[in-house]
């Protein structure tokens, strides 16, 4: 027997041996420091939703004022066809109640309102893919950040803006929209997480102001 050779295969065998120990150490605390990490994430996940139920707000005609939130060359440009007498509906007070259910700080809070049926000088009709891209469904104009903006767990913040179609109903007949409140927030790792909700906005017109009732429903999951 070539003694020699045995105690080289042995020590190719013993050198296979340890690579694949080590490759297997680092694969276990690669992986621990995963499931770590991810228990971390959860531990401290936020949970970021409106507090269920109507609220009336009031709002006053202002024919001064442009689309909230928007650049104000570019609200120009979008209502540079309105009528003259135009008003604008602006709330009066800052509406909603969202609550950061979860265990850590919710960063970056803000909600997008896509309407899905509108109903308007007595007719109802959907909100398609090409309404929800332009003026004034579009989520560009119906974005709107919370006051404030990072929540802590157990606290809460509010709106200031309204949906943009309600704000620019300048011959005051849209009465209903259905819609969906996108929430968008993140944890301290930027982690992005998004809570989708049901929101009913009812419009009572008056000579001098206007009631709106936003109603918070269920979530959607």
């Amino acid at each position: 027997m070539d003694w020699q050779l045995a105690a080289q295969v042995a020590q190719v065998i013993s050198t296979v041996l340890l690579a694949i120990g080590i490759l297997a150490s680092l694969w276990i605390g690669i992986y621990t420091l995963r499931e770590v990490r991810s228990d971390r994430i959860h531990a401290i996940r936020p949970k970021v939703i409106f507090d269920r139920g109507g609220e009336i707000l009031k709002c006053e005609f202002n024919a001064d004022q442009g689309i909230m939130g928007i650049d104000p060359k570019h609200s120009a440009e979008l209502l540079k066809d309105k009528p003259p007498d135009a008003t604008f509906c602006v709330p009066k007070s800052s509406w909603g109640k969202l609550s950061n259910h979860g265990n850590g700080s919710a960063l970056n809070v803000s909600v997008t309102i896509l309407a899905r049926k509108v109903r308007r000088g007595g007719e109802e009709f959907p909100v398609d893919d090409k309404k929800l891209a332009d003026f004034p469904y579009s989520r560009d104009f119906n974005t709107m950040p919370a006051i404030p903006s990072n929540i802590e767990p157990g606290n809460s913040a509010k709106l200031s803006r309204i949906p943009t179609p309600v704000h620019v109903d300048f011959e005051r007949t849209l009465t209903n929209m259905e819609c969906v409140a996108e929430i968008n927030y993140e944890n301290i790792y930027g982690n992005r997480y998004k809570t989708l909700q049901q929101l009913y906005v009812s419009v009572d017109r008056k000579i001098a102001e206007s009631e709106i009732t936003m109603t918070l429903g269920e979530e959607i999951l």
